[in-house]
C-alpha cells in the first residue's frame, strides 16, 4: 500500500472524485468511541497488535506469529478544503510499526 501512495502527489478533499485512490492528508476525528490499543493502552482510532517469537538454531533465525488482533473506528480526516469520512474496516492502512 505504501509504494502506490507514492506514486501519488496529495489531493485536496474538495478535489476528491468517487473510485479513484488517492492519498489526502489532513486532521483524523475520530467519529465514535475511540478504541484501546492493547500494549500502549493509548487511546486510537485503529491499531493492529501482533505477539512474534523468535527462534534461532544452527540453521539460521525463524518467526512464528503467535497471535495477532486489529481494531478501528470510522474517522473524518479534514484538510482545510473539506472533510472525508473514512470507513475504516473498508480500508486499506499503511501505519508504521511500533515496537512500544
Amino acid at each position: 500500500m505504501s509504494s502506490i501512495l507514492a506514486r501519488h502527489g496529495r489531493t485536496f478533499i474538495r478535489d476528491v472524485r468517487g473510485g479513484t485512490t488517492v492519498k489526502i492528508i489532513g486532521q483524523v476525528l475520530p467519529v465514535s468511541e475511540q478504541v484501546t490499543a492493547p500494549f500502549s493502552g493509548e487511546r486510537c482510532v485503529y491499531f493492529r497488535a501482533e505477539v512474534w517469537e523468535t527462534i534461532e538454531t544452527s540453521e539460521g533465525t525463524s518467526s512464528k506469529l503467535l497471535a495477532s488482533r486489529e481494531d478501528c473506528r470510522d474517522v473524518i480526516i479534514a484538510d482545510g478544503t473539506g472533510e472525508a469520512r473514512v470507513r475504516m474496516k473498508r480500508a486499506a492502512v499503511s501505519v508504521p510499526r511500533s515496537t512500544r
